[in-house]
């Protein structure tokens, strides 16, 4: 008669491992596979901020996302070990517009938008060691 449904049977889903086409030296497909294996939100965060401090001529980086859904303040999420926030005003901790070049600078820290269903939600911020 087909397939027919029995509600007492256990279904396994087998997640692809590291060697199943995916190469763990693309920092985009380690990302893609930490997110679609369901690996938990603060591991795939931490994940981002090494992989730019990894980048050439950052030096530390670090995301900011919102406290609630009432309010502009946020935490810090994720961090490399060496990060230092830039100050401790209320303004350092808001999320801000960026300019058209697609980020908003203050000294040496870069802060990019972390965009959800069209709404600015946080912030990828990177330390240079120079300009970007």
């Amino acid at each position: 008669m087909g397939n027919t449904f029995d509600p007492k049977e256990t279904n396994i889903m087998e997640r692809p491992t590291l060697g199943d086409g995916i190469n763990a030296s693309q920092p985009l497909s380690r990302l893609c596979w930490l997110i679609q294996s369901g690996e938990e939100a603060r591991k795939v965060y931490s994940y981002i901020v090494e992989s730019c401090a990894n980048l050439t001529g950052v030096l530390t980086s670090a995301i900011y996302l919102p406290v609630d859904k009432k309010t502009l303040q946020q935490e810090l999420i994720a961090q490399t070990a060496n990060f230092i926030p830039q100050g401790q005003t209320e303004e350092s901790h808001t999320i801000k517009n960026l300019n058209q070049s697609g980020y908003y600078q203050n000294e040496s820290y870069y802060y990019f938008d972390i965009v959800c269903v069209g709404v600015n939600i946080g912030a990828l911020v990177v330390k240079t060691k120079r300009q970007l």
